[in-house]
């Protein structure tokens, strides 16, 4: 429902960003809100086999990376979120989430 009325599209998505523009008056450390479908991350995780808290932590920060203005709507951009993708994997002692 909300990535239909939100971005048009019509079938369910493993997460959604909205992006918080923050009063100047109000100085609050936000940046924006992730709504993570549960259901569908797992059913991801069993469909392409793989580790679910491993595929949790892939769309978590791949939503994140989408509230820091991120995107992937082409190859050049996509590869560039990619890269940032594994590369904080990496950090946190995950796997490359695109060569598992």
């Amino acid at each position: 429902m909300l990535n239909k009325k939100y971005r048009g599209k019509d079938c369910p998505t493993n997460i959604i960003t909205f992006v918080f523009e923050c009063p100047k008056e109000m100085n609050l450390p936000l940046i924006g809100d992730l709504v993570i479908c549960r259901k569908i991350i797992e059913s991801e995780a069993k469909k392409y086999n793989k580790n679910c808290e491993f595929h949790w932590a892939h769309i978590f920060i791949h939503g994140v990376l989408h509230l820091l203005g991120y995107i992937h709507d082409t190859e050049n951009n996509a590869k560039i979120m990619e890269n940032l993708e594994k590369k904080i994997m990496k950090k946190f002692g995950y796997p490359d989430p695109y060569n598992d």
